[in-house]
C-alpha cells in the first residue's frame, strides 16, 4: 500500500501558497527534533495543495510536513509544521 501525505499550504497572501516547497520528515523520537529525517519533498500546486508519496516501503513511525519561511516577490511567507501523522492513522 502506498502512503501519500496530503495537505495544503495556507496563507492570506496567494503567492505564499503557490509552488511552495513542502518537506516531509520522519520523526526520530529517540533524539531531538533537529535530528528528524527528511524522507521526501514536493511542491504545492497553484491552489496550495500537495500530495507527496512516500512509496510502499515506509517505516511505521510518525511523519510531518514542513514549509520553511521564505521571501516571495517582496512578501515574507511564514514557515509552518503540520501535526504528526502515522500510516496507521494515529496521531
Amino acid at each position: 500500500m502506498e502512503f501519500v501525505v496530503k495537505g495544503r499550504v495556507e496563507s492570506r497572501i496567494g503567492r505564499c501558497e503557490r509552488g511552495r516547497r513542502v518537506l516531509i520528515f520522519r520523526e526520530n523520537e529517540t533524539t531531538q527534533p533537529d535530528d528528524d529525517i527528511m524522507v521526501a519533498s514536493g511542491r504545492a500546486n497553484r491552489r496550495g495543495r500537495y500530495a507527496i508519496s512516500l512509496g510502499d516501503l515506509i517505516i511505521l513511525d510518525s511523519y510531518y510536513a514542513k514549509v520553511e519561511r521564505k521571501r516571495v516577490r517582496g512578501a515574507v511567507c511564514g514557515g509552518d509544521r503540520s501535526p504528526s501523522i502515522s500510516p496507521a492513522g494515529e496521531r
